[in-house]
């Protein structure tokens, strides 16, 4: 995807970020001079890769051994020691037995199964502490045959290593920032984080960046099953083994899709966010399209060099069912996944179990999941393509639209290249160019919650036009931008007026006596969006064009999970979603568009939760006062003083919110031509801060939120403590459904 984003920078996507991206250049490294005659053995390309490493980049001139037909790129120089998509590679287990895994009843998770336990009260806790140490650097790799250089990697590696952990386990993972001059951050897609906001990841909503050089421990628990993935400019995917509804064979992991740009975040935002007055927004076009890191891009259409690359591989056994991990880790392009002449038995969305149903054709917005069972229908012999495409509902070149990946069959001869064309087979649903998820009436949560009928409601209008200035996008009559140096979540803490020093973060403080939030959303712009609600899964209430009637597609189970697809609307006729999901996690929870454009024009609301308990002492049960006192605080003084000391007071430019001016919020900002960004008004009216004045300003507001923090000290909640928060008992309506809410 983006290339020093190896996978999709959409901070703003209020996903993770990267700070100040420098243009990536693409230019064949001077040094590729050295050519490997392919063999039978395998030893040349195992040299290959060891000279790949030392920095020497091998082209062999015929097919590299352990690759399909026509590759002649090793796969160190493809993707590094990534061994995503590689032949052979191991199945996954049923669960992870190392680590002081106890088993009880043949299951880490024991009894609990996809139907008889509520996944968001009675899931399990194991103490079993899953730790991995992740460096987040840059790395010159070829993922579709075209060089490209500063591609950000984790471990060297794109996409980068698998994080794996059991139903109830805590997972910690230590970032380092190996980057010269960005910040950055870890987000963890899809994760409750319940009374944990400050481990969501989010800079400018839940923490400060972490500074190049610096490190940062994050510790969660996986209380959800299934598979997400990671973000941190780089992605890599992420898998909670738990229970199944339907049994299968063969687990064969993650199916990575992600579409392919050529320059970075930065230059495309740049781009799109360009002024009116100098001609209007040019539209990121991707120019390629990946699956697990890897696409053969047809080099007569390359601009820059090209060397032929290999395909991604999959390994089918007649007769058997295979599982496999769909996710979408792109940044503005919905995927349209099949399997020529298979049918996919799908088992979950997102981190949500559902009832099976097969389809032949699967669409994932960005950063949406569905987890399929594959049967194995074909030939020993067979040689098959696995597709994923992204015409219709994304901005691309057109040079290749239709990523592949070849499936072998345990007879096959494991080099040779399909040659059937595209056959969706019996079962074949939605259409290459329909921008939507499958139908709410098909996907039924495995477990039955009914909907609160008295949520607090929201609702948002959202558009696309000029602020005089730029072309931007809003909810209502607000438009969101972040400042890194103190998040949303300090502010609405420590400060009495709450985020009027800072009010574009457009944030809604829910009343304390909500039990459930219901948002409904009108799209009057042409384009879809993939929304994503962070801190919860939301229940999908309906879905359509027009005006929303009030009907619910099962209100005693609607659909559950954390992306979905908002379809395109217009002027006149705007398109319709419809969720919903219980007020029960305290902190600040964003809730946006998935396309890392839009969510940088704008496209996010914030809802904070349980405003009352954050900062409480811990032993109430919340966000406790040591991580924003011994974690938060700490990070956001050493950002703001390696920030200011660039010679540049760092703005939203890098969750994508560019040089703008937002309705006179900002009075002053542009780019410098390294991409760098000038000093941006704070308070309206005040003229440009020195960087002196920028200074006491922030030392002001984090005065004022240390004090709150110190007042409270030893303090017990003022009210609505945690024990009111939570039903003791679950609610059921008339029907004997438990009613899905948080309690007051």
């Amino acid at each position: 995807m983006l290339s020093d984003l190896s996978g999709g920078l959409k901070l703003l996507c209020l996903c993770f970020l990267a700070i100040n991206p420098g243009l990536a250049t693409n230019a064949e490294p001077a040094h590729d001079v050295a050519t490997v005659e392919g063999t039978t053995s395998g030893i040349r390309s195992l040299v290959g890769n060891v000279l790949g490493r030392a920095g020497i980049w091998p082209r062999a001139t015929t097919a590299v051994p352990g690759t399909c037909a026509g590759t002649q790129l090793v796969p160190y120089r493809q993707n590094g020691v990534s061994v995503w998509g590689m032949f052979n590679r191991f199945p996954l287990p049923l669960f992870r037995n190392d680590g002081g895994t106890r088993v009880n009843n043949g299951w880490p998770w024991g009894r609990i199964n996809t139907v008889n336990t509520n996944p968001y009260t009675g899931g399990p806790y194991t103490a079993v502490v899953r730790s991995y140490n992740f460096e987040l650097a840059e790395c010159d790799f070829a993922p579709d045959g075209v060089t490209t250089t500063k591609v950000l990697c984790i471990n060297g590696q794109f996409p980068g290593p698998l994080i794996e952990a059991n139903y109830g386990d805590n997972i910690s993972v230590t970032l380092t920032n190996s980057l010269k001059d960005q910040g950055t951050s870890m987000h963890w897609h899809g994760f409750l984080q319940t009374n944990a906001n400050a481990q969501d990841g989010v800079p400018g909503v839940t923490q400060c960046p972490i500074i190049p050089g610096g490190n940062l421990t994050y510790n969660f628990r996986a209380e959800l099953y299934g598979t997400s993935w990671y973000a941190v400019g780089a992605t890599g995917p992420m898998v909670i083994y738990g229970p199944s509804q339907v049994g299968y064979d063969i687990d064969l992991g993650p199916v990575i899709l992600n579409e392919w740009y050529r320059q970075n975040f930065a230059y495309y935002v740049q781009r799109y966010m360009n002024p009116l007055s100098k001609g209007g927004p040019a539209l990121p076009l991707a120019s390629s399209n990946l699956i697990n890191g890897k696409m053969r891009f047809p080099c007569s259409k390359a601009k820059t060099p090209c060397t032929a690359a290999d395909y991604a591989k999959f390994n089918f056994t007649s007769g058997r069912t295979h599982r496999l991990r769909l996710v979408n880790t792109g940044a503005g392009a919905i995927q349209k996944f099949s399997i020529d002449n298979h049918v996919m038995t799908v088992i979950a969305n997102d981190f949500m179990p559902i009832q099976p149903y097969d389809t032949s054709m699967i669409a994932l917005g960005v950063g949406q999941r569905a987890d399929v069972i594959v049967r194995a229908t074909g030939k020993p012999t067979d040689v098959v393509w696995m597709r994923s495409n992204i015409v219709g509902c994304s901005l691309n070149d057109g040079s290749l639209t239709e990523a592949l990946a070849i499936i072998y069959y345990e007879k096959s001869d494991h080099v040779s290249l399909p040659t059937a064309g595209p056959n969706q087979g019996p079962a074949a649903s939605t259409s290459l160019t329909s921008c939507a998820n499958d139908p709410l009436t098909k996907t039924v949560p495995a477990y039955p919650l009914a909907i609160d009928p008295t949520p607090e409601l929201y609702t948002f209008n959202i558009s696309l036009h000029s602020n005089g200035t730029n072309l931007l996008f809003y909810m209502n009559n607000a438009t969101a931008s972040y400042n890194y140096d103190v998040p949303a979540l300090l502010a609405v803490i420590g400060n009495t007026n709450g985020l009027s020093w800072w009010p574009s973060t457009n944030s809604k403080v829910l009343n304390h006596t909500a039990t459930s939030v219901r948002v409904v959303l009108y799209n009057y712009d042409d384009s879809a969006h993939p929304i994503h609600l962070h801190g919860h899964n939301a229940q999908i209430l309906n879905v359509g064009v027009g005006q929303w009637d009030g009907s619910i597609v099962r209100p005693d189970n609607p659909q559950r999970r954390d992306v979905f697809i908002m379809p395109p609307g217009s002027d006149s006729t705007p398109s319709f979603l419809a969720l919903q999901w219980p007020a029960n996690n305290p902190g600040m929870w964003p809730l946006h568009c998935h396309f890392a454009w839009h969510s940088s024009m704008g496209l996010v609301a914030n809802f904070f939760e349980m405003r009352d308990v954050i900062g409480q002492p811990s032993t109430h049960g919340h966000v406790p006062r040591a991580w924003i006192n011994d974690i938060i605080i700490p990070s956001c003084d050493t950002w703001h003083v390696w920030s200011t000391a660039q010679g540049v007071i760092p703005t939203d430019i890098d969750s994508g919110v560019k040089a703008r001016d937002l309705d006179g919020f900002y009075t002053d900002a542009r780019y410098e031509e390294d991409g760098r960004v000038m000093a941006r008004e704070l308070f309206p009216g005040a003229g440009v801060p020195s960087h002196g004045n920028y200074t006491s300003r922030y030392e002001r507001i984090m005065k004022e939120i240390k004090a709150q923090m110190a007042a409270s000290e030893g303090a017990e909640p003022d009210a609505h403590p945690v024990v009111v928060r939570r039903a003791k008992k679950p609610e059921y309506n008339a029907r004997g459904i438990e009613i899905w809410k948080g309690g007051v």
